[in-house]
């Protein structure tokens, strides 16, 4: 969840810097108060909170409104804003206008992030909880980039499918209205991009029905071999052409000439 509204968002400038001491509205308290009733079947064990004030106040508000236990509640570093650098305090507007979604990846904002810095870090951090509290509740709060992200990364999208899942879907986190994070780990490179080539596949791990698990062999195709089959399996060799690799098929050929010969005489998939 992103936190409530706050100072920042109703005077419009960027405040990424956790010593930025800007407040709940009465508005944002009000959002918070609203969203823990979304919470108070939902057996939260556990929430982990960005070290910015307005975050560390709507956790504080939701703990107050559903009883929760404060000691439960755990400021992550990984969860904090976007560093928008040079930018920060300027109007949000400035900002957008230097830094457009398009290039979020790609160009980083003088003494700043981007958003590949930011998927480091919250990936880092979505894939530590499942490793240490797999089976828990989690509440999560920070705010609209970090949250994007974190989604980005459950989805297992790349650079540019982030940027058209925010620029096409028009999907921005709205302040303090909760969402589920339908997570499984995936393989993933130490950019927290999906990779499944090796070693990355290697940490998947499949169980069936019956309990028994399953994990890749050590043994690995050799495709270029499937690459040269594929003519003769395109003609349906040795089923349906059983006679193209017979002598009498082809007369007295070279085998390169045997394989043009089949590649032209074969139908088209």
């Amino acid at each position: 969840m992103r936190h409530g509204e706050a100072e920042n968002n109703t005077q419009g400038v960027m405040s990424s810097k956790a010593y930025d001491q800007k407040h709940l509205t009465e508005k944002g308290i009000g959002q918070v108060k609203m969203a823990a009733t979304f919470f108070v079947d939902k057996k939260i064990d556990l929430i982990f909170v960005s070290p910015f004030i307005r975050t560390k106040e709507t956790s504080d508000t939701l703990a107050d409104a559903l009883n929760f236990k404060k000691e439960n509640i755990i400021i992550d570093d990984r969860l904090h804003e976007l560093d928008s650098g040079i930018y920060d305090g300027k109007p949000f507007d400035e900002f957008m206008r230097a830094f457009p979604n398009e290039k979020r990846f790609k160009m980083r904002l003088e003494n700043g992030e981007n958003y590949g810095d930011i998927r480091k870090r919250v990936g880092n951090f979505i894939y530590d909880m499942e490793k240490k509290y797999s089976g828990k509740n989690i509440l999560i709060i920070t705010h609209d980039a970090p949250a994007f992200i974190l989604e980005s990364i459950a989805l297992g999208l790349e650079d540019n499918q982030t940027i058209d899942h925010r620029e096409n879907k028009l999907h921005y986190f709205d302040n303090a209205a909760p969402e589920k994070l339908d997570f499984s780990p995936l393989p993933h490179n130490d950019k927290y991009e999906i990779d499944l080539h090796r070693p990355f596949i290697d940490d998947v791990k499949l169980e069936l029905p019956t309990g028994e698990k399953l994990m890749r062999v050590e043994e690995v195709f050799d495709c270029w071999f499937e690459s040269g089959s594929m003519p003769f399996g395109e003609a349906h060799y040795p089923f349906q052409k059983r006679d193209f690799l017979r002598p009498q098929a082809f007369g007295r050929v070279s085998w390169g000439k045997a394989v043009d010969i089949l590649r032209i005489s074969s139908p088209k998939a």
